[in-house]
């Protein structure tokens, strides 16, 4: 089916083809997007056209090289009815990166020593390009100011964001399309990298936090412990 049957497809379905909706779309409205509750789960397909392709059978090819190896392919994640959330990242050929999310922290196995690290989660100010993250990767650059109009985006009605990072050498262009009907994110973009959403589904289990995990979060919870007492020893006393 061309390009002109399709429209005339989907304008007789009563369907909205890409571009500016037929009927008026209400302004978005804070959360601009939705963060899934506990108790869900979601994938996000990440696609690069520079990202080379998987070895086909009986090639001896030397892989690409290891900065080609770090470009994520799909993350899926995981947030527990306990509030802990496990996100995996696959990679091209197939390697896999594990992180978890707890108590405000994140949690993931340094690659040198496998040794566990946490650190707190910067509660504002996100790297658009961080998948370490209780949100929708992809999204976290999302607010009002960026908001561009109503579009329709593969049938779906959304709400269109965009913004440009300036650089010093290049800018980085970001878009984004959610989903008017719930605040879901259909489809992003950042830079060269395109980011497909599903929605959220039920996963009605808790995530237990493996014991290096956990030994990590008493060490941080120790330290915190410990700098708020030399903290308070240090105040002036009345």
């Amino acid at each position: 089916m061309n390009k002109v049957a399709l429209l005339l497809s989907l304008l007789l379905m009563g369907l909205p083809a890409d571009g500016a909706p037929d009927t008026a779309v209400p302004e978005p409205t804070a959360p601009f997007v939705k963060v899934p509750p506990p108790g869900s789960a979601w994938v996000i397909k990440i696609e690069n056209p520079l990202l080379p392709a998987k070895p086909k059978p009986g090639d001896t090819s030397p892989p690409p090289p290891e900065s080609k190896l770090q470009l994520p392919v799909l993350l899926t994640v995981k947030s527990g009815l306990n509030g802990v959330l496990v996100g995996e990242i696959t990679y091209n050929r197939d390697r896999q990166d594990i992180f978890y999310i707890a108590n405000g922290s994140l949690l993931q196995l340094a690659r040198n020593t496998g040794r566990a690290f946490p650190e707190k989660l910067n509660t504002t100010y996100q790297d658009p390009e961080t998948l370490l993250t209780p949100l929708f990767a992809g999204t976290g650059w999302i607010a009002r100011k960026h908001y561009v109009g109503p579009e329709a985006k593969n049938g779906i009605v959304c709400h269109h964001y965009a913004m440009i990072i300036k650089g010093q050498t290049d800018n980085l262009k970001l878009e984004a399309w959610i989903r008017v009907e719930d605040h879901y994110p259909l489809e992003a973009t950042i830079g060269d990298l395109t980011y497909h959403y599903e929605l959220p589904t039920s996963f009605q289990e808790e995530v237990e936090l493996p014991a290096t995990y956990r030994e990590a979060m008493a060490r941080l919870k120790a330290e915190d412990a410990a700098i708020d007492a030399m903290r308070k020893a240090n105040e002036p006393q009345p």
